[in-house]
């Protein structure tokens, strides 16, 4: 593995196997205040039989920030960017906000986006479309907590709050001195992902309309927000294959990676080569979704 950039230097990311241009591509997309790394296992896992990229999201690893407050715009024109120089379709896998930006890049690359691997992505927006009171009411109470944090310059205490939420009493005591600092450094940034989650304005239609095959992961012991997203995002797509893990958390991909990447592995292994839209996904989870 190797890290690349695009010529302008605007996007660092791994490359499983920049040699080769045969093997079907896997973009592989990390959530919030983490980097490209968060991949490697799987990248390990799966360099064999697919060349895998794991871009660093904006502001994040060697991908520099944008010199204004970055926006869903520029995630998706530098990762367009790195499509472009691909030049064929490929795979998307995405965690947390970086599903988010997975969902985004379909809607914005059409075709080109073969197949979505999602675990838990972070469009909030979805909650205000329907009508999900509570798990909207407790996400812009995190998100308001987290902007005041912020702008006091207390990045510290915004990192140790956004830990808690999404990995539990004490995830920032645990972490090693390095970590903590590298996370409270990016704090600013997750700040603008609250902004662009909850402030998108297109509804559940925007999704109805995708024929790639879908995988939709979510843990059974996340936060009400992510699970009622995902469980929303699943009632709108026409025919996902929907899998909980019911001892898992928002961080599964992080925390129990054998489990995540091996239903992502055997999602990517029945799905490359396969037409949009072909495979045959189990429609009760749908109803789940909605109940």
């Amino acid at each position: 593995m190797q890290f690349c950039q695009l010529p302008d230097g605007s996007l660092s990311y791994l490359d499983s196997d920049s040699a080769d241009r045969e093997k079907p591509v896997v973009l592989l997309l990390h959530s919030s205040a983490s980097m490209s790394g968060q991949w490697r296992r799987h990248m390990e896992r799966l360099a064999g039989r697919y060349r895998l990229l794991a871009p660093d999201l904006v502001g994040y690893g060697r991908t520099p920030m944008t010199p204004g407050e970055p926006t869903l715009a520029d995630e998706i024109a530098r990762l367009a960017a790195l499509a472009e120089r691909l030049g064929r379709p490929f795979h998307v896998v995405g965690h947390s906000y970086g599903g988010a930006v997975a969902l985004e890049l379909a809607r914005a690359l059409g075709p080109r986006v073969l197949g979505l691997a999602l675990f838990e992505p972070v469009a909030f927006h979805l909650l205000r479309a329907a009508g999900a009171t509570a798990a909207w009411q407790e996400i812009e109470a995190v998100a308001q907590r987290h902007f005041a944090l912020v702008a006091d310059g207390a990045l510290v205490a915004a990192a140790e709050a956004f830990t808690r939420y999404w990995m539990g009493p004490g995830a920032f005591a645990r972490m090693a001195p390095e970590v903590q600092a590298r996370v409270a450094s990016v704090m600013p940034k997750v700040a603008a992902e609250f902004r662009m989650m909850l402030g998108l304005q297109h509804g559940l239609g925007a999704y109805r309309s995708f024929r790639m095959p879908v995988l939709l992961m979510s843990g059974g012991r996340s936060p009400l927000a992510a699970r009622r997203t995902a469980e929303i995002l699943c009632a709108a797509l026409p025919d996902p294959t929907w899998e909980i893990l019911p001892r898992a958390g928002h961080m599964a991909p992080v925390t129990d990676p054998e489990l995540v990447n091996g239903l992502i592995a055997a999602f990517l292994d029945a799905n490359i080569g396969a037409s949009a839209g072909a495979l045959r996904r189990p429609a009760e989870p749908a109803r789940l979704a909605r109940a």
